[in-house]
Parts: C-alpha cells; sequence; structure tokens
C-alpha cells in the first residue's frame, strides 16, 4: 500500500467518511493519518460533525412553517412593469446574504437540518421542496419529473462543503421563458439585487422564506440553483438568458455550476 506522502485536504477526509474514496486511497489515508498527528485530530473532528449532524431530525422549525404559511396565504406581489422581455416577479425571499463563517443563528433566518444528504457527490447543492397550497405544512421533496401546481410555494435547502464561500442564486424558467426570481428577491425593475454568499460549511441550511411561483405557465417548468465563485447581478443573469437559455449562461460563466430540477406545472 501507498503511504500519501502529504497530508489529505478537508475535502479529502469529507470524502472518506463518505464513503466516496476508492479502497486504496481510503487506505493510503487512513495509514498517513496513523503517523500525523495533525491529520489524526482533523479525523477526529470531522467524525464528530458528522456523527452530530446525523443525529439531527430533518424538519422545519415552526416558526419556518409558519413563514411559509404566511406567504401562501396571501397573493404574490406583482411587477410594476418589467425591464426585459421577461416576467419579473415570485413572492418574497431573501433579504440578506450570508456574509459570515456559518448560517446566522437568530430564530427566524437561517438553520442547520441534520446530516448532509443530497448530492452525496458533490461539493455545492441545492433541495427544492414543495408546500401545497391546500397544505403548506405537508411539504415533499421536489424531484426530476414531479408535478408542481400553481399555487403551490416552494422552500429550499443548500449546501457547500467546498472550502471556499460561494454566490448563489435560485430562479425557474417556465415554458414561456418568464425567468421566476426565488433569490435575491427581484420585486421592483428598478433594482439589480447580487447573489447573496453562501459560506463553506458542513452544515445544510434552509433558506428563510417560502417563495410561491409568479403565475407560471403550464407545462415544464425548470428550478434553477447556479453557484459561482464571483458575484452575479440579476439583470445580467437576465439579459445572458434571453440570448440562450442556460447554455449562454454556462458559456458565460464557465466557472458556475448550473443545477437544474425540471418539472411540469398543471394547467
Amino acid at each position: 500500500m501507498t503511504t500519501t506522502t502529504t497530508c489529505p485536504t478537508e475535502e479529502t477526509f469529507a470524502a472518506l467518511l463518505d464513503g466516496e474514496l476508492t479502497r486504496n486511497h481510503a487506505g493510503a489515508v487512513r495509514e498517513h493519518a496513523q503517523g500525523c498527528a495533525a491529520c489524526r485530530a482533523r479525523e477526529a473532528h470531522l467524525s464528530k460533525v458528522v456523527a452530530a449532524l446525523s443525529r439531527l431530525e430533518l424538519r422545519p422549525d415552526e416558526a419556518f412553517v409558519q413563514s411559509v404559511a404566511g406567504r401562501l396565504s396571501r397573493p404574490a406581489p406583482r411587477p410594476r412593469a418589467p425591464v426585459l422581455p421577461f416576467a419579473l416577479a415570485a413572492a418574497a425571499a431573501l433579504a440578506v446574504a450570508l456574509y459570515v463563517a456559518r448560517p446566522p443563528s437568530r430564530s427566524g433566518e437561517f438553520t442547520a437540518r441534520g446530516a448532509i444528504a443530497p448530492g452525496a457527490g458533490r461539493h455545492l447543492g441545492f433541495e427544492a421542496y414543495v408546500h401545497p397550497r391546500s397544505n403548506p405544512q405537508a411539504r415533499r421533496l421536489l424531484r426530476d419529473g414531479d408535478a408542481l401546481a400553481p399555487g403551490d410555494g416552494l422552500s429550499f435547502v443548500l449546501y457547500n462543503r467546498s472550502r471556499q464561500e460561494s454566490r448563489f442564486l435560485l430562479f425557474a424558467l417556465d415554458s414561456r421563458g418568464a425567468v421566476h426570481w426565488f433569490y435575491p428577491a427581484y420585486l421592483a425593475p428598478g433594482t439589480d439585487p447580487t447573489s447573496p454568499v453562501l459560506a463553506a460549511s458542513p452544515e445544510v441550511v434552509t433558506l428563510a422564506e417560502g417563495v410561491t411561483p409568479d403565475h407560471p405557465a403550464p407545462g415544464p417548468f425548470q428550478v434553477v440553483a447556479v453557484f459561482a465563485p464571483e458575484e452575479l447581478r440579476v439583470q445580467r443573469v437576465e439579459t445572458i438568458l434571453a440570448e440562450g437559455s442556460l447554455e449562454a449562461l454556462r458559456r458565460r460563466y464557465p466557472a458556475a455550476e448550473v443545477q437544474v430540477l425540471r418539472v411540469q406545472v398543471s394547467p
């Protein structure tokens, strides 16, 4: 067996604990850690973090549920006038960015939710949950091919297991090419909000508020998360999408990771 000559990175240890390394690579990392006090301590610390997170329950607290229910119980605000040939929309969304090393602990903002379950092979990712209009508390995980009814709400969970902070955007494209902005909020055409910051953390982050797509067109509906190392501006992204949809966005920001959930909006 070959022993690693340099200390493994935290990402390597995380992959080891997740069972993502090959047998040979995992053996080499463990053998290195046996002779390296710093790496033994790092592995022990990460093991404790993973064990602690795995014991947490994956359920929204009452304040979060009430926030979602309150958003869905009243009509979504309508934009005054579009600046670009897209619908500027969605219900209320994130008003603050994550500029701290861990999610804020104040109740009603961002709360850690359990172990890192989604996208085991990814360092950045998201999950979307549907809150039916008839019963917002009965949330379910949104998966490719699922149906979304008009008036249903959405909530989001993000994770960043990389070693650096990331900018993120959350929006949707309906069958008519309209953009429905979730995070950041984009309700006034005179504004040009920037992408919030998602701190690097072993914790899963539940975003603060539920959102409701604003009159989405029936048919294919793409829920999109963009993770980028650079600041992104909403109006610039809309312009790029108008030129060629998501492929144009990928070409313009090659360092960005674009993840898509493809669902259907019923009539």
